[in-house]
Formats: structure tokens, C-alpha cells, sequence
């Protein structure tokens, strides 16, 4: 018994899988074979966990803000125990993209409108739009009714819009649980920024010798964890006022491509030229990216 009121116990297996464990540790699964129950190897276990993990995250967070190919190439090349994992960094980075949207003050609620009104006044401009537009294009246009209107968007308004306007309606009359819908489904859907943005990288670096799907996905899932932190931290300064808005405009537009160019050329072993031009199209397919799903994102939020 230990002295803290805790039972220390030494078995011949293991307690855990049940294993013959002659030594210290099981050859198993690696448990130790001595288990101290006392509160202070509690504390001690916690300290350990708590050191561990954090030397970890600060071992990793710097080299992939900063030398992101070098840390990207260790981990692919098998040096893992001394890092945290990308789908670490990701989900981590995620929860706190997700959390700082709860923690930024929320904007003031809009004027009170009926929603009724404001679809139909809506609907009314792009009718309006749609009658102007139809002459000017021609038989491009599907085939109009006496209206003006497209075949194509009449048949919209009578099969689709009867459910679209009540889940509009209802997103206006309750602006900020809308919002809320949108926040929540932007974080559980954060997962397909990688697969949307796969097959252009996969044409970029994926064809190159000695390239597996494996590295393209560790990148990537590297690569949108740092930005996602990128995004965190600048939603947050904005949240405080204390920079002005092109401080976070300069570096959300300008930290990305630098970003990507060091991690696609320190990862894949490129030249200055072969990084610099799968730069400039990795950039774009990533704003596409973006702003797919963010579409999906507030499609889904609102009309689903």
C-alpha cells in the first residue's frame, strides 16, 4: 500500500489486455505493469500528460507557422512521436475557429421588417431583372411566358419555392438562430475543405515521383489547420479594436501565398520557379475552395 492512502499493485500480466508481463511495461500494449492508485500519482500522471502534450504543440506550432514544408516532410519521412499530428492540428484548429465565432460580440440585430414584404419586394426586383435581360439575350433564354419569364424560373416558383420562402421566412424572422445554423454547420462540414481542394493539388505535386495520396493529404490537413488558426487569431484582434482593418486585410491576403509557397517547396523538394507557379494556382483553387463551401455552408445553414 502507498503511503497516500492508494494501493500500489504489481501483477505477472497485464491488467489492461492480459498479457504475461515480466517487466516493468507490457510487450503489448505498452502499460505499466506496477499501478499506483494514490492521488498523488494522479497529480504526477496529470503534470506528465499535461507537459507532454503541451511540449508537443509547442514544438509543432512554430515549425509549421514558420518552416511548414520541413515539419510537413519529418512527419511524412516517419519522425511523428515529437509532433502533434495534422488531424490533430486540424480538428484542434477547427474548434477554435469555431469558438472564436461564439466569443466575438454579436452585431447589433437588424431593423424589424416583414419578412413577407421584403420576398416580395425581392422577388419583384428579379422579375424586373429577368424582363429586361430577356430581349437583350435572346434565344439564349429557355422559352418566356406572357409574363416574360423564363419556362425554366416558372418552374421553380411553382415546384420549389413554396418550402425555400418558409425556411427564408423563417431565417428572417430569427436572424440570429439562422446565424447560429450557419456557424454550427460550418464547423461540422469543415472537413470538405480538404476534399474539395484534393484534386488540383493531386495534379499540382500528386503526379511527381515518389508522391503518395498519403503526403497530399498530410499537407493538406496541415495547411488548412495553420490557416484556420491564421483566421482565428485575426477574427479575434478585430474583435478587439485595438489594429485597424488593413493590419487583418494585409495579412489575410498576403500570409496565404508566402505560407504556401515555403510548405509546397520545402515539402516536395520544388525550385523557387516550380513553387512559385503551383503557388498562384493553388491560391486560386483554394479561394474557389472557400468559396464553395462556404455556399454549401450557408445553404445548408438556412434552406436545409
Amino acid at each position: 500500500m502507498s503511503a497516500a492512502g492508494g494501493a500500489t499493485i504489481a501483477a505477472a500480466v497485464c491488467a489492461d489486455c492480459g498479457t504475461p508481463a515480466p517487466s516493468r511495461h507490457c510487450p503489448a500494449c505498452g502499460q505499466k505493469t506496477t499501478l499506483d492508485s494514490s492521488l498523488g500519482a494522479m497529480i504526477s500522471s496529470l503534470l506528465h500528460d499535461l507537459s507532454h502534450v503541451d511540449g508537443k504543440f509547442f514544438r509543432t506550432l512554430p515549425m509549421l507557422a514558420f518552416r511548414p514544408g520541413l515539419l510537413t516532410r519529418r512527419y511524412i519521412d516517419g519522425q511523428r512521436t515529437r509532433y502533434v499530428g495534422p488531424s490533430v492540428i486540424f480538428l484542434s484548429s477547427a474548434f477554435l475557429m469555431f469558438l472564436s465565432f461564439n466569443l466575438l460580440p454579436a452585431s447589433p440585430p437588424p431593423p424589424a421588417c416583414d419578412s413577407t414584404s421584403a420576398l416580395h419586394r425581392a422577388g419583384t426586383a428579379v422579375r424586373k431583372d429577368l424582363q429586361e435581360l430577356g430581349p437583350a439575350v435572346g434565344s439564349i433564354l429557355p422559352p418566356t411566358s406572357p409574363t416574360g419569364l423564363p419556362a425554366s424560373v416558372q418552374w421553380i416558383e411553382r415546384h420549389a419555392s413554396a418550402d425555400i420562402r418558409a425556411k427564408a421566412e423563417a431565417s428572417l424572422r430569427n436572424p440570429e438562430v439562422a446565424l447560429m445554423k450557419v456557424k454550427q454547420k460550418a464547423y461540422k462540414l469543415g472537413f470538405l475543405l480538404i476534399p474539395l481542394s484534393f484534386p488540383a493539388l493531386w495534379l499540382l505535386v500528386g503526379l511527381r515521383p515518389g508522391v503518395r495520396s498519403y503526403d497530399l493529404v498530410v499537407f493538406s490537413l496541415y495547411s488548412v489547420g495553420i490557416m484556420s488558426l491564421l483566421l482565428t487569431v485575426v477574427m479575434l484582434l478585430a474583435g478587439t479594436g485595438l489594429f485597424a482593418w488593413p493590419l487583418y486585410t494585409t495579412l489575410l491576403l498576403g500570409v496565404p501565398p508566402v505560407h504556401f509557397f515555403v510548405h509546397l517547396r520545402g515539402t516536395f523538394a520544388l525550385s523557387n520557379a516550380d513553387a512559385l507557379w503551383r503557388t498562384a494556382v493553388l491560391c486560386v483553387v483554394a479561394t474557389l475552395s472557400l468559396v464553395a463551401f462556404l455556399m454549401l455552408v450557408l445553404v445548408w445553414g438556412i434552406l436545409i
